[in-house]
């Protein structure tokens, strides 16, 4: 049998790293097996081993497998790795050492009695500093035999101990993960311009993720958190994988970008250069379950399923229907996309208690967490920022302490927990209970009394000055639901209008240049009046979509300068003559606000 070996112990770890790429449930037993038999075999090789570096090594390895068997049965194997019996080769130093030395007494003896007494006006005490003794290492070669190679003692001093560490604490060793995965940890001692990286492990190549965490110059904490994306094609994605990874460092910029650069291509594990340093106690093996990728422009909203409102998507024309979440006990409702299309932000009502929240979860129906809130006041319409940097959100406020509501338009930080009133006090007869934020992402617009017309219309409130209101729109009529989107060069408003029978309609209007007022001319997207609300454009088109009676529906436009052309749907006798129907939401005597616009979002294959 061939003797263990440092170098062969890490090749079979190395081996059993790229099994493990190709691991099913079928062989998972014959693998837990081998993966025992290469404990016990480290375990044992211990006692070859005297390297202080290589034995570390190994232990990391004996952590990695032993968490591997743990996840699999539940059972922690004993990985004391054995003490080394390797003794280092000696030699009969102090005999030597005494030969030597005597040697030098009697030469240094015969030199005293050989030479000159020094002068009496020669200097004696301290010797100068060229005859002081070096202190850099020094390289001693002591000559045993004849026949015997020289033996080179180096003295030099001791190297610091670096002290840096980074600690992986999830993904936790066989958790599942989805598409996007967050890594998080913490670090020790790394030093400013340093970078984290995670490294999956594919055969005999890294390929890091193109992100990474760059340690700042001040850090406020030890914490570190790099969110990812798994970039595989479809088929990939429909089914279930396992991944290797570990986390390394970057000392300098040229080594970061080289990872960064090699997350299509990889780079070879032996071929990292020296600025790379990897930490193989946080190698750990996650899985992946088979995923569907839905991407695109979507609708998001509301559907009663007979006993609450959950949220669910289609696409445009209100096909492919995927549910999102599942609570019979609580109703979602008013769901907006993020701007990348990733996340999900609604109100949500608990059936038992009526207790309002405002929520975010994953546009796939993962990872729910409430933002906000309101007990028994409530929460409306939440918006995101459509400034894809920026942290804030947007909420109308409903405070029913007094007895009746009073409205107000709120903006929240999401990183800093400021919660701020946009809209100026609340006030019984003022009804601030609408909003839109502008494209730019700066101010926000809701509706308000407007004192030269008397009715509700539409006021701007820039956000580092939402006291300095300016008019932004308003006719002779109740204008409240305002949506705002970019058009060409200028923006497309739609709107709800209140009729003095209290029936609602919707309307639409352009503006060529941004600039108030608008210089196109309301256009009604309803014939039928009755119940319409909530219209909104999709820029990716030339559709806009409102909710009647509980039902979705769209109405194709086209312009001619400012002037907006409706066409015609091609179902006039479902009591809209431009709108047609795209899909129900499983009532009738609600409209809901909802929500369209680009997704991205990984859905589990059942």
């Amino acid at each position: 049998m061939a003797p263990t070996t440092f170098r062969s112990l890490q090749d079979r770890h190395e081996a059993l790293l790229q099994k493990q790429q190709k691991l099913s449930k079928e062989n998972q037993q014959d693998f837990s097996k081998e993966v025992k038999e290469y404990i016990e075999e480290v375990k044992r090789g211990g006692s070859y081993i005297s390297s202080s570096r290589e034995r570390d090594q190994l232990r990391a390895n004996l952590r990695y497998w032993a968490n591997y068997i743990y996840s699999v049965d539940g059972t922690f194997p004993d990985t004391e790795l054995a003490p080394s019996s390797v003794q280092s080769k000696s030699f009969p130093f102090a005999p030597v050492v005494l030969v030597i030395l005597a040697l030098v007494i009697v030469f240094a003896g015969m030199r005293f009695l050989s030479s000159p007494k020094p002068s009496s006006a020669e200097p004696t005490g301290t010797p100068n500093s060229s005859t002081l003794p070096s202190i850099s290492p020094t390289t001693v070669s002591l000559v045993l035999t004849q026949t015997s190679e020289p033996v080179q003692i180096t003295v030099s001093p001791t190297p610091e101990s670096a002290g840096f560490n980074v600690i992986l604490s999830s993904p936790a060793n066989g958790a599942s993960v989805t598409p996007n995965i967050e890594f998080k940890g913490t670090f020790e001692n790394l030093k400013p311009g340093w970078a984290i990286h995670v490294l999956f492990i594919k055969g005999d190549k890294y390929f890091p993720i193109k992100e990474n965490y760059l340690i700042p110059d001040k850090p406020a904490n030890k914490d570190w958190m790099i969110q990812a994306h798994l970039a595989e094609s479809p088929e990939e994605l429909g089914k279930a994988q396992s991944y290797s990874v570990v986390l390394a460092i970057s000392l300098d910029n040229a080594s970061r970008e080289l990872l960064s650069n090699s997350s299509e291509a990889g780079i070879d594990i032996n071929s990292l250069p020296p600025t790379v340093i990897n930490f193989p106690d946080t190698s750990r093996v996650i899985y992946r379950e088979a995923f569907a990728l839905v991407q695109g422009t979507r609708l998001v909203y509301s559907f009663y399923d007979g006993q609450s409102f959950d949220l669910y998507t289609s696409d445009p024309n209100g096909d492919d229907i995927r549910q999102i979440a599942f609570t019979p006990d609580r109703s979602e409702k008013a769901p907006r996309l993020s701007p990348d299309g990733t996340k999900i932000i609604y109100m949500q009502v608990a059936k038992s208690t009526g207790a309002y929240t405002i929520r975010i979860i994953d546009s796939n129906g993962l990872n729910d967490q409430e933002i906000i809130n309101g007990g028994q006041n409530v929460l409306e319409s939440p918006q995101w920022s459509p400034d894809p940097n920026s942290s804030l959100i947007s909420y109308t406020f409903g405070d029913t302490a007094s007895g009746s509501t009073l409205w107000s338009i709120h903006v929240y930080d999401l990183l800093t927990k400021e919660d701020k009133i946009i809209s100026g006090e609340p006030d019984k007869v003022i009804i601030n209970r609408y909003s839109s934020w502008m494209p730019e992402g700066n101010s926000i617009v809701f509706n308000t009394g407007v004192r030269g017309t008397g009715t509700s219309g539409f006021v701007k409130a820039p956000l580092n000055a939402p006291k300095d209101l300016s008019l932004f729109f308003d006719t002779q009529q109740v204008e409240v639901q305002p949506s705002i989107k970019v058009l060409g060069n200028g923006y497309l408003l739609t709107y709800t209008v209140i009729n003095s029978d209290l029936s609602h309609d919707v309307f639409a209007i352009t503006d060529s240049d941004k600039q108030a007022p608008f210089d196109g001319s309301p256009v009604q997207l309803t014939r039928t009046s009755g119940g319409a609300d909530y219209p909104i454009f999709d820029p990716d088109s030339k559709l806009i979509y409102f909710t009647r009676d509980g039902n979705i529906y769209k109405v194709q436009f086209n312009t001619e300068g400012v002037k907006l052309i409706l066409t015609p749907g091609p179902n006039t006798s479902d009591q809209e003559y431009f709108g047609d129907l795209v899909t129900g939401t499983g009532q009738a005597r609600e409209n809901l606000s909802f929500d369209i616009g680009n997704m991205v979002a990984f859905f589990p294959i059942q």
